[in-house]
């Protein structure tokens, strides 16, 4: 059974270099739904925050409470995503997303993330790669059908079953 995206609560950050993050996040709509009763307003009628957390040289599992320094940054109720750029690099980050009414409720909470002073591709020395004229062995049993990507099937029975 696959997983929707409203079945989902979840905050990801990423590094996207030395000085931004990207933090992407969704709710289930059960958690949509406590929310609405808590605060007894709809969804989009809320406003909602990220607060950044810098617990950088922090070795404790982190409560919230116990971080360097912290900040809020007004989201939209159906935004999903933010870059967060000029952030201060050699610290380490942890988002929380929030409802913003008075106070903040944080709801979700993403895992450490840690900016660098640069964050350079490895230079890849070219006199080391082996190229080889033969194709790689598979032992793909329908080699007309499969894709690293993708399976493609004209059985419309078995793509309506995978869906349920």
């Amino acid at each position: 059974m696959k997983t929707k995206v409203n079945e989902l609560d979840v905050c990801v950050v990423n590094r996207v270099n030395a000085s931004a993050l990207y933090v992407h996040w969704s709710f289930s709509d059960a958690i949509q739904e406590m929310v609405e009763k808590m605060y007894q307003k709809k969804w989009n009628d809320l406003a909602f925050a990220l607060c950044i957390y810098d617990v950088t040289g922090l070795s404790v599992t982190f409560d919230g409470h116990q971080s360097k320094r912290h900040t809020l940054l007004e989201v939209y109720s159906n935004q999903t995503e933010a870059f967060l750029k000029d952030m201060d690099t050699n610290c380490t980050y942890v988002v929380d997303v929030g409802v913003y009414e008075h106070h903040f409720f944080a709801l979700i909470r993403s895992s450490r993330v840690q900016l660098g002073t640069s964050i350079e591709p490895k230079q890849l020395d070219q006199t080391k790669w082996s190229w080889s004229e033969n194709a790689p062995q598979t032992d793909y049993v329908h080699d007309d059908c499969f894709s690293t990507y993708s399976y493609y099937t004209n059985e419309w029975n078995k793509v309506n079953q995978s869906d349920e």
